[in-house]
């Protein structure tokens, strides 16, 4: 994982353009830029590329990727993770899609939701 600060500012450029979508414990996010500069970002390795995920550390290191998978256009990308916060036995997670930047095989979060007790998860 990366922070904000130690993304390529070539990276963080384009990250201003991106709006985020977040849904997290019903309080809604706002844009990139405000989100940018107010909070950490990481930058995650999975499948053969990497995503900028608006998260802090402490909540990442206690997730785990179920699934990671691109689209065919290879333009988006989506990643189911398991929160074990506070329990192992209760089904609570996130759903993050990514659209990939232009010129780099790298995807920024636009969108980034919780879920309780989805079926099938595990």
């Amino acid at each position: 994982m990366v922070n904000y600060q130690k993304i390529p500012n070539e990276y963080r450029a384009q990250i201003k353009d991106f709006y985020l979508d977040v849904l997290i414990e019903k309080h809604e996010g706002g844009s990139w830029k405000y989100d940018a500069e107010k909070s950490e970002l990481f930058m995650i390795k999975l499948l053969d590329c990497h995503l900028i995920m608006n998260c802090s550390e402490e909540n990442f290191t206690n997730m785990s990727i179920i699934k990671a998978y691109k689209s065919p256009d290879e333009k988006e990308i989506v990643v189911r993770l398991k929160d074990y916060t506070y329990a192992d036995d209760f089904d609570a997670g996130y759903i993050a899609l990514g659209t990939k930047m232009e010129g780099v095989n790298v995807y920024v979060t636009t969108f980034y939701h919780n879920f309780y007790d989805w079926k099938g998860l595990k």
